[in-house]
């Protein structure tokens, strides 16, 4: 398919660090209702155009069409209005400059793909990601979202179930239509408030008002990063009794000064709940949300705050008696919280989805909670802190030993078969999985320099609880093995 690249209208702001674009095949009112929704709850939560920008296209559209006006009706109920949009048509240029690429259903997407291969490693149905994002939640910047959302499609098994309801200009249908496409929209659009801090950070914010609940602080330490949890609204003593339980490991009382300010709001009141987003609060009527997306904030907080000092590895490790660490580097999908969480019950829990090292092979513990997988797909995650799993804590002084290239196979033997690599190639694939490494002067390099101190291979394994005999033989000293 051809374009002219100068005819192509301005669809998005200009200036948006990540564009987001959202692709229809028929009339393009889907992804015109989905591009108004997702404006409008990514403005509710504080977030500027200069960030995150949302348009939409279509591959057959005719340009400047407006919605039908049902569908303009029922969007104005919403507070949403579509005035001044039209329909665009998809051209090469959109394709390129776009971020993430989003439709609403499977065959919307083969048809882009068809037309615009440019499009297939940044394209993805919009209920799908759903399921991707609680996969990649919390370990890495926006601007690297969608390269981790693309491998963790490739390594999950992502149900074929999502595709968004269509219209058929029923009244009724038109309704449910236009609610989905705005339920999926909120949703995205909370994940985004939460792992997008450099928007929060840098924009101003608003103190409480007269008519808001006082706060109860919760102070934390999380990779070596002063940081204070805030907690207002209605529920703040249970919500801040939760943050202090399921962040245990991280506490903190010296008094220092935070690097990290935060603020957590759970508060069914619609004018109070509009005045939290106001402040750039992580915000919901629903505690478990809150908790959810709090947790992807404060570890992508702390992230940056030591992006450049620290190598980033989407890792999860434990550690022997010793200190010595075994990494077990994956992508996300893979199987790392899973392995985190059973060999943690028998060595000690260093983290689940994050292992930061010093160039010197230092390891800085990451003990965060450990998301538990639900079984609906826009169902929250469960952050369960590691003493309600019965995981050890980790010795004072940790170095890294071994990192393990894991790849889950159910079709593996039971035993984990494990795999020797070269040191061009652990380069590449540890390099693959770190967040920020641009941030560190001479990031390759010197991550080549650190695993040439580290035993570096492949491992093949079957299930989780498959490893533990083979990383107890790394010990020295093997623990009792429990039930």
């Amino acid at each position: 398919m051809t374009s002219n690249h100068s005819a192509a209208p301005q669809i998005w702001r200009r200036g948006a660090v990540f564009r987001v674009l959202v692709v229809d095949d028929g009339d393009v009112v889907g992804g015109r209702v989905a591009e108004l929704c997702l404006r409008h709850h990514v403005q509710l939560r504080g977030i500027p155009a200069s960030i995150i920008d949302v348009a939409s296209a279509g591959l057959h559209a005719v340009e400047g069409t407006p919605l039908p006006p049902a569908v303009s009706h029922l969007l104005a109920q919403r507070g949403i209005s579509d005035e001044g949009l039209g329909a665009h048509r998809l051209l090469l240029r959109h394709v390129l400059k776009a971020n993430l690429i989003m439709t609403g259903t499977q065959a919307a997407l083969d048809a882009l793909c068809a037309a615009f291969p440019a499009a297939v490693p940044k394209a993805f149905r919009m209920t799908e990601i759903a399921e991707l994002y609680d996969m990649v939640v919390g370990v890495a910047p926006l601007r690297e979202h969608t390269v981790l959302l693309d491998r963790a499609r490739m390594a999950a098994d992502v149900g074929d179930h999502y595709d968004l309801p269509t219209h058929d200009g029923a009244a009724q249908g038109l309704s449910e239509f236009v609610e989905e496409i705005d339920r999926s929209s909120a949703w995205l659009a909370g994940v985004w408030a939460s792992m997008a801090p450099e928007a929060l950070a840098a924009a101003p914010t608003l103190s409480p008002g007269p008519g808001d609940a006082p706060e109860v602080a919760v102070p934390l330490q999380v990779l070596g990063v002063p940081i204070v949890v805030r907690c207002t609204g209605s529920a703040r003593a249970a919500l801040a009794e939760e943050v202090r339980t399921i962040w245990r490991w991280c506490a903190r009382d010296d008094g220092a000064e935070p690097v990290v300010d935060l603020e957590a709001c759970v508060e069914s009141d619609p004018q109070l709940l509009a005045s939290a987003f106001a402040r750039h609060a992580i915000a919901s009527p629903d505690q478990g949300s809150v908790i959810h997306y709090l947790s992807s904030t404060i570890s992508v907080r702390a992230i940056e705050a030591r992006a450049g000092e620290l190598f980033m590895m989407h890792a999860a490790a434990v550690a022997l008696d010793n200190g010595d660490v075994l990494g077990f580097v994956a992508p996300a999908g893979a199987g790392r919280t899973t392995v985190a969480r059973v060999l943690g019950r028998h060595i000690s829990y260093v983290t689940d989805e994050t292992l930061a090292v010093t160039p010197q092979g230092d390891v800085v513990p990451f003990p965060k909670p450990l998301a538990i997988d639900a079984q609906d797909a826009w169902v929250h995650k469960e952050q369960w802190g590691p003493d309600a799993l019965g995981l050890i804590p980790p010795p004072p002084t940790l170095r890294l030993s071994h990192l393990f290239i894991l790849e889950r196979d159910p079709d593996a033997e039971s035993e984990p078969s494990e795999v020797a690599v070269d040191a061009s190639e652990a380069l590449e694939l540890v390099a693959a999985q770190c967040s920020y490494l641009t941030s560190m002067p001479d990031g390759r390099e010197r991550l080549a320099a650190l695993l040439a101190t580290v035993h570096v291979s492949q491992l093949r394994y079957h299930e989780a609880l498959s490893l533990l005999p083979f990383v107890l033989s790394r010990s020295a000293s093997k623990p009792e093995v429990v039930g």
